[in-house]
């Protein structure tokens, strides 16, 4: 438990308040503006003493608020004994304000129900004792107005300052909750651009990859087929580069309002499935249910979820995969089965895992299903993707 609750420059300030108190004080000392105790007039280096403990209780009024208190009750009780000054009865007053405002939290009702008590009592006392009850309800009154004056502005002070250190703790933590919802979106934003690149370069130079090393690897071929493999090649180069460069345009891009264009839909399988047979993949495509207008995400993500499918059925497959699309009502399905095969080794190492985290993110973005692994004798990719009838 901290003894002294005031730091530096707090305490700084309350040691300047305390020495302007003492001159102040001893300047109204200087001046008469005190009384005496029953025609006794106590000299002025008496009157030091009530008045340094009062200064020194202003010193400890943020520091030590309730020691402020006990030691401005004896300062008082000593400056009252030898008859009241002006200057003591304002420090007290400072005094009784600094123990509600800094010291403990329900020192007000204390304070409140022992000034009741104390002002019903010297009033009763008073009032008997000069024999006019008038006499008894004014000593009542002032005392209350001598201790209610500070304790209730004490009180005033102490609750503007509660609530404005909620004020500050609650923008300290809509603060955090921003930063942490801005990290979150920079995050967010990161995976996807990581997801788009991924689909949108490593699947076209994973297959230029793969079948540069089959071409490598086969010096027997004919020069036409080496040519028709060669455009292929470059086919995909030339795509390649065209859809990094539009993913970078877009990068730069200072409108927020523009959209990230869709460049491929699920409708275009058929052109997909046809770039992987020119590759030497034997694909079939089966599609089932009315092809239709799908949303721009499930299209999008379709697209690419088939796309990198074929991709991995080429570097690890046997040369083979089937490709199925069935629309339903809700429901856009996708499966692609290819048998395992002898893996073509690549001269650029490509992580396939990235490949299946990127298809099960896009999935698990449109509340979707992902579903990838062994199942008998072929290597199934299997997705499901929900559409969302859109109402008008």
């Amino acid at each position: 438990m901290r003894l002294w609750k005031a730091d530096a420059r707090q305490t700084r300030i309350d040691a300047g308040y305390a020495l302007g108190a003492l001159l102040g004080g001893v300047v109204l000392a200087l001046l008469g503006a005190y009384g005496s105790n029953n025609g006794v007039i106590y000299p002025l280096e008496w009157r030091l003493l009530p008045l340094g403990l009062g200064a020194l209780a202003i010193l400890l009024r943020r520091g030590m608020p309730m020691v402020t208190l006990y030691v401005g009750f004896v300062a008082f009780a000593i400056d009252a004994w030898m008859g009241l000054s002006a200057a003591g009865f304002l420090i007290f007053e400072d005094n009784v304000y600094s123990a509600v405002a800094y010291g403990w939290r329900r020192l007000h009702w204390w304070l409140g129900g022992l000034t009741l008590t104390g002002g019903v009592a010297a009033g009763l006392w008073f009032g008997t004792w000069a024999g006019e009850p008038r006499w008894g309800i004014l000593l009542f009154l002032i005392v209350v107005g001598i201790m209610a004056t500070p304790v209730l502005t004490g009180l005033l002070v102490r609750m503007y300052r509660d609530r404005a250190d909620i004020a500050r703790e609650h923008a300290a933590q809509v603060a955090r909750l921003s930063e942490m919802d801005r990290r979150g979106a920079v995050n967010a934003e990161r995976t996807r651009m990581a997801r788009e690149l991924h689909d949108l370069v490593a699947n076209q130079f994973s297959a230029i990859a793969v079948q540069s090393a089959a071409l490598l690897s086969r010096p027997d071929l004919d020069a036409a087929t080496s040519r028709r493999v060669l455009d292929t090649i470059r086919d995909n180069s030339v795509q390649g580069l065209s859809e990094l460069r539009n993913m970078i345009e877009l990068l730069r891009s200072d409108d927020e309002t523009v959209d990230e264009p869709v460049s491929h839909r699920l409708s275009e399988a058929d052109r997909l499935v046809g770039r992987h047979r020119d590759l030497g993949l034997d694909v079939e495509l089966l599609v089932t249910g009315e092809p239709r207008e799908l949303p721009a995400a499930v299209d999008l993500a379709g697209y690419r979820i088939m796309q990198e499918s074929l991709v991995n059925a080429g570097k690890y497959g046997d040369g083979s995969a089937v490709v199925r699309v069935d629309y339903a009502p809700r429901l856009v399905t996708i499966t692609v089965d290819s048998p395992p095969g002898v893996v073509v080794e690549e001269p650029i190492g490509v992580n396939a895992r990235a490949g299946l985290v990127g298809m099960r993110e896009r999935a698990q973005l449109l509340g979707g299903t992902f579903r990838a692994g062994r199942e008998e004798s072929v290597w199934r990719v299997h997705v499901e993707l929900p559409v969302m009838e859109e109402t008008t």
